[in-house]
């Protein structure tokens, strides 16, 4: 009714969706319950495409291992397939190669790629600028062992969903302003509509991906609640 300030009434579809999978990104019970509750609406298994799939700790960051997850493409395949380097969403604060296990086996479907997802450190315990120092690392990483894993190293891409999206823009803009080839970049960044990660786990910073390969995305990931503090 105009003038109300009643709010309207969710769709009966909808409700029953959220009813489903009750999952809202909130630090009533802190970091972990939330990470917890992630991983808990993931895709069941038995429903999961079936691929090739490797996990390998990667010694390239001195004194600690980086967990990767490879996804190589299903079928015959005609020469190098490209390779595309995944960085999981979840705010800077939570995922993990088990909460977007699915999309990572959809872009090596979808792409008819290897795919590499890469746990990276995630804030409150790892702050900013650790999420992009791993991101980094992992794709010079992949960059140089294409080869090993049967993959094209000239067709190298990196791609992330939400605060992945941004990692990847991050990543793109690093080669390019290091000299090194810069890869195409596939990336859905956390935009300010959708940034619920309560603001004192989130201590990585967003960055536009205006510069990033190829044209960009028309979105604006300005969020107050992930700026540093």
């Amino acid at each position: 009714m105009p003038g109300s300030d009643e709010k309207p009434a969710i769709d009966a579809i909808l409700q029953k969706l959220l009813e489903a999978a009750p999952f809202q990104l909130v630090d009533d019970d802190g970091v972990e319950a939330a990470r917890k509750r992630l991983r808990d609406v993931r895709v069941p298994e038995e429903m999961l495409p079936d691929l090739r799939i490797e996990d390998r700790a990667l010694d390239i960051a001195g004194d600690r291992a980086m967990a990767v997850r490879i996804y190589w493409p299903p079928g015959e395949v005609h020469g190098a397939p490209p390779v595309v380097v995944f960085f999981h969403g979840g705010g800077f604060a939570l995922g993990d190669l088990e909460t977007h296990d699915a999309l990572s086996r959809a872009h090596a479907i979808g792409g008819g790629a290897v795919v590499v997802s890469v746990e990276y450190r995630l804030a409150p315990e790892h702050p900013y600028p650790a999420a992009v120092d791993d991101a980094w690392a992992a794709t010079r990483w992949v960059a140089s062992h294409a080869d090993e894993l049967g993959a094209d190293p000239a067709r190298l891409a990196v791609a992330g969903d939400s605060a992945g999206g941004n990692l990847a823009a991050v990543v793109a803009q690093l080669a390019r302003d290091t000299g090194h080839a810069t890869p195409s970049c596939s990336a859905r960044p956390a935009c300010r509509w959708s940034c619920t990660t309560p603001r004192r786990w989130c201590t990585a910073t967003p960055v536009s991906p205006s510069s990033c390969p190829p044209p960009p995305r028309r979105s604006t990931p300005e969020c107050g609640r992930c700026a540093p503090h």
